[in-house]
């Protein structure tokens, strides 16, 4: 009777101890799979500086061999002096270490690093690396800075040259006749040049914001390039330089927003007649 009880005592602790590993190791892939999934670089690493976890998204960060780096020295496997350092800081106790790392191979990409200590029953049982992604980020902000920079050139120009113009009329300009139709015809022209850049900056403004709308529908080949050939000529004609178009008059109709279409064809011939 004695060996029965304890038979089925042990039976019953090992039904409890299955489940508890059935249900340990639905947790662990359930993780696992939270982490192999994940945009983000995590690594997990040991108390002794060995590289414990870390997922795909880590590995192509810092272009680590595989799995194969897992239980490797960081210091081994990471070659980022950076970063190591950051996993110093964390072994250390420091609770949020925030830096960003600048990763030069296999392309330069740029990674907003963050990291903190693991403690276990008060003491520090390793430490969890994160790494964001933020090299498009950066792009778009070196973009704008470009972009900042380039309009205010953009509009000082043609501001420099209706201010200045304005002052020769005022300063007794406006009594020749043949002056004062150039220099209003060149402060009108400066004019329509700010209302231009204006109107860029406005479409940029939509753009980004996601709300500029476009006016699908069939357009006529001569509807979209005759304008802009006008317009072109404007320029085109004081330079002594030929705008011309020659396309087959029977040309089928498109789909698209003829006003988007005609500012592209509009800065191609601008350009073109320009440089």
């Amino acid at each position: 009777d004695e060996l029965a009880e304890l038979a089925s005592a042990l039976n019953q602790t090992a039904a409890r101890l299955d489940r508890t590993i059935h249900a340990l190791t639905e947790e662990r892939n359930r993780w696992a799979a939270i982490l192999s999934s994940m945009e983000e670089g995590v690594a997990l690493i040991g108390p002794d500086q060995s590289l414990i976890f870390c997922n795909e998204s880590f590995r192509r960060a810092l272009a680590l061999e595989g799995a194969g780096s897992e239980g490797l020295s960081a210091i081994n496997a990471i070659h980022e002096p950076e970063l190591l350092t950051v996993i110093e800081q964390a072994l250390a106790g420091c609770d949020s270490v925030r830096i960003e790392l600048v990763v030069s191979a296999p392309r330069a990409r740029s990674f907003a690093v963050a990291s903190g200590p693991i403690r276990s029953q008060g003491k520090i049982g390793g430490a969890l690396i994160v790494l964001h992604d933020i090299t498009e980020l950066r792009r778009l902000e070196r973009a704008r800075r470009d972009f900042v920079a380039n309009i205010s050139h953009e509009f000082k120009t043609p501001l420099t040259a209706i201010q200045g113009f304005a002052e020769t009329l005022l300063g007794g300009a406006m009594a020749e006749a043949q002056n004062r139709v150039r220099f209003l015809e060149i402060i009108r022209d400066n004019a329509v040049r700010l209302g231009r850049l204006t109107d860029d900056l406005l479409k940029l403004s939509q753009i980004e914001a996601g709300t500029l709308r476009l006016e699908i529908q069939p357009v006529a080949i001569p509807d979209l390039i005759e304008p802009c050939i006008e317009t072109a000529r404007l320029q085109a004609d004081p330079k002594e330089i030929a705008v011309e178009a020659e396309y087959p008059a029977d040309l089928p109709t498109i789909l698209g927003d003829l006003a988007s279409l005609q500012v592209i064809l509009q800065n191609l011939l601008d350009n073109a007649i320009r440089y």
